[in-house]
C-alpha cells in the first residue's frame, strides 16, 4: 500500500460508502478518513424504512444500530473505526485540479474545504419529482430519507392519516401500500403512469401474481395513468387525471417513482456519466480522474450479461463494492466482481425475486433467448407448511447459457435465486443446472427441485421439445386451439378453465393413452394442468402419435396464483 495516501474523503449516504470507510481504516491505519454526509441521521438501512413506517419495527434508532445494539453515530464511528462523519454537509464543488471539496454546513451555511488525495463519491440515489401539477403542495412528498419516514409514522400513530395515495409502482411504492395499510389500517391507493408493476424488475406474465395479492388486500391499483394535476380539495388532496377522472380524500400523496442517481456534484466536475445517468467508471471504480473513485447506487458500471452498463444495485452488493473501493482507495488494485442484480422482496404474503436478465431485458439487449416456466413447491408436496412458488428460466437456446431467474410465491426462493446467481456469474449452462446437487430434507426442500425441472425443460426446447403456450398469450384467448385439460375430474370440476377458446375437453392425464384416438388428430390441441407436468408429459406423448398441432401451457392453470 502506499504511505502517499494521506486524507481520503468520501461523499458518503449509501452503504458502500460507509464500508468503503471501515475498510480502508484497516488497510491504511494512519490515514486521515472523512465522510460528508448531507443528512443529519445516517448510517441507516435505508431497505428496512418500509417496515418501519409499518410498525414491524419499534424505533428507527433500530435501523442505525450494529447487530449488538450499537448505534452507529459520529461517536461510533470515531471511537471504532477511527474516521470522523460529518453530517448536514452539502458538498457542493470538487477542485479536481486542486484536490479540494468544497461542502456547505446546512444549519449554519458556513462553507468547509477538504482537500483529498483519493476522493470516494459514493452517495444514495435521488428522489424522483414527477412532472405533475401540484406535486410542491404541503401533503404531497416523498418516502426517501430518515426524516420522511419518522414524520409519517407520528402522522400513523397520531390517528392524522385515513387516506393515502402512492405515485409509483416500484418497490417501494407497493411496500407501502402494505406498510400503511397491515397495521395502521390506512387505505392506500396506487397509481402508476407505466402500464407495468415493477416494470424495470419483472416481466408481464409475473405481474398477475402482484395483482391478485394487491386484491387480495383489497387494495385499489391503477396503471397506465395519465396525471393532469394534485390540487387541494375539502382539507384534503385530490387527483385528477387528463380524462377527468378524479380521486378525492387524500391525506397525504407520497411519490414513490423509480429514484434517479446523484450526479450533479459529478456532472459539474467533469466526470463522465454513463447510458443509465450513473458516474460511470471501469472495473476498478476508477472514473477518468486517478484520484476520483466512485461508489454505490449512483455509480455505472458494466454489465457482464449484456455488454452495456448498469447501476449498481442496492443492498448487500453495496457492501462487497465498498469493500473494493476502500482496495481501490488505499493504492491497491482490485475489480468489483461480475454484478448480476439479485433482488429480493415482498409484498403482504407475497416473495417476489429476480435475478440476471428478464426477457424484456434480454430483447433489448438484442440477445437470443427462450423462457421456460414452472410451478413447484417450496418442500415436499406432502409437508403440512408447504408453499408454492411460481419460477422462470431465461436462457440463450445456441449455447444454454444461463440468463435470468424469477421467482414469486409464498414459499421460501432464495435458495433458488442465490444458486442462479452464482451460475449465471460463472457463465453456468443449463447442463450445470441440471449438475447441480442441492441438499434434500422434506420440510426444507422438495425432490422437484425447481432448477432441476427448469433445466429439463430448458434442455427439451433446445433438443426441438414442444414449444409451450406464454401464460399471458392463454390467458388473451385461445380461440382457434382446443383446449384439452388433463387434471383429475375433481380438479376439473372444482376449479374449470375460463378461457375463451374453441373447445374445452376434460381428459385425465391417466386416462390419456387409452382415450386418444376420441382427440381430434387435425386440429390444433392446447395441454393444461395445474402446474404444467402433465400437460407437457401430454403433448410430448401426442406428439409422437402423430397429432400435428400440440402445445400445452406454460407453468400450467395456477402459475399466476
Amino acid at each position: 500500500m502506499s504511505s502517499k495516501i494521506d486524507r481520503i474523503v468520501i461523499i458518503g449516504g449509501s452503504t458502500a460508502a460507509y464500508e468503503a470507510a471501515c475498510h480502508s481504516r484497516n488497510l491504511l491505519p494512519e490515514t486521515e478518513i472523512t465522510v460528508i454526509e448531507e443528512n443529519e441521521i445516517f448510517a441507516y438501512y435505508t431497505d428496512g424504512m418500509c417496515y418501519y413506517l409499518s410498525g414491524d419495527i419499534e424505533s428507527f434508532q433500530t435501523l442505525q444500530s450494529t447487530i449488538f445494539g450499537v448505534k452507529k453515530d459520529r461517536e461510533h464511528f470515531k471511537k471504532v473505526h477511527d474516521f470522523d462523519v460529518i453530517p448536514s454537509h452539502k458538498s457542493l464543488k470538487i477542485d479536481r485540479r486542486g484536490k479540494i471539496l468544497l461542502c456547505r454546513n446546512l444549519k449554519s451555511g458556513k462553507e468547509i474545504e477538504l482537500p483529498y488525495d483519493k476522493l470516494l463519491i459514493a452517495p444514495n440515489r435521488s428522489p424522483r419529482r414527477p412532472d405533475i401539477k401540484g406535486v410542491n403542495l404541503p401533503g404531497v412528498g416523498f418516502f426517501a430519507s430518515p426524516q420522511d419516514a419518522i414524520n409519517l409514522r407520528k402522522e400513523l400513530e397520531r390517528g392524522q392519516l385515513e387516506k393515502v395515495a402512492v405515485i409509483g409502482a416500484t418497490p417501494v411504492g407497493c411496500c407501502l401500500c402494505e406498510s400503511f395499510g397491515d397495521l395502521w389500517g390506512v387505505e392506500p391507493v396506487l397509481f402508476c403512469q407505466s402500464q407495468h408493476i415493477l416494470e424495470e424488475t419483472i416481466d408481464p406474465d409475473f405481474e398477475p401474481v402482484l395483482h391478485n395479492e394487491l386484491h387480495r388486500y383489497n387494495i385499489d391499483h391503477y396503471l397506465g395513468i395519465r396525471f393532469e394535476e394534485i390540487c387541494p380539495e375539502n382539507d384534503k388532496l385530490a387527483i385528477v387525471l387528463a380524462d377527468g377522472k378524479k380521486y378525492t380524500g387524500f391525506d397525504r400523496i407520497i411519490l414513490a417513482a423509480a429514484n434517479q442517481p446523484s450526479t450533479s456534484l459529478a456532472i459539474d466536475a467533469g466526470l463522465k456519466i454513463g447510458e443509465k445517468g450513473g458516474i460511470l467508471v471501469d472495473n476498478f471504480l476508477r472514473t477518468e480522474d486517478p484520484n476520483i473513485l466512485a461508489a454505490g447506487p449512483s455509480t455505472e458500471v458494466a454489465d457482464i450479461l449484456t455488454g452495456k452498463t448498469k447501476l449498481i444495485p442496492t443492498g448487500l452488493v453495496e457492501s462487497n463494492v465498498g469493500k473494493v473501493a476502500a482496495v481501490n482507495l488505499t493504492g491497491g488494485s482490485e475489480e468489483i466482481p461480475p454484478l448480476v442484480s439479485s433482488s429480493l422482496m415482498k409484498i403482504f404474503k407475497m416473495n417476489l425475486g429476480t435475478v440476471g436478465l428478464t426477457e424484456k431485458a434480454a430483447k433489448s439487449a438484442g440477445i437470443n433467448f427462450e423462457a421456460v416456466r414452472g410451478l413447484f413447491s417450496d418442500r415436499a408436496f406432502y409437508y403440512p407448511e408447504v408453499e408454492l412458488i411460481s419460477a422462470k428460466l431465461v436462457f440463450d437456446p445456441d449455447n444454454g447459457k444461463i440468463l435470468g431467474l424469477q421467482v414469486a410465491g409464498k414459499g421460501y426462493m432464495v435458495r433458488n435465486l442465490d444458486a442462479a446467481s452464482a451460475f449465471i456469474k460463472k457463465g453456468g449452462t443449463i447442463q450445470d443446472l441440471k449438475e447441480f446437487e442441492p441438499a434434500f430434507t422434506p420440510p426444507l426442500t422438495d425432490m422437484d427441485y425447481p432448477l432441476h425441472s427448469l433445466a429439463a425443460y430448458a434442455e427439451g426446447l433446445m433438443k426441438g421439445a414442444i414449444k409451450p403456450m406464454n401464460p399471458l398469450d392463454y390467458q388473451s384467448g385461445v380461440k382457434n386451439w382446443i383446449v384439452v385439460d388433463v387434471r383429475e375430474d375433481y380438479e376439473f370440476e372444482d376449479k374449470p378453465p375460463t378461457v375463451e377458446c374453441r373447445e374445452l375437453i376434460n381428459l385425465p392425464f391417466i386416462q390419456l393413452r387409452q382415450r386418444m384416438s376420441e382427440l381430434p388428430e387435425d386440429e390444433p390441441l392446447l395441454m393444461v394442468c395445474s402446474r404444467g407436468t402433465r400437460s407437457s408429459t401430454a403433448a410430448n406423448m401426442l406428439k409422437k402419435a402423430g397429432f400435428k398441432t400440440v402445445s400445452y401451457l406454460s407453468g400450467g392453470l395456477s402459475f399466476f396464483q
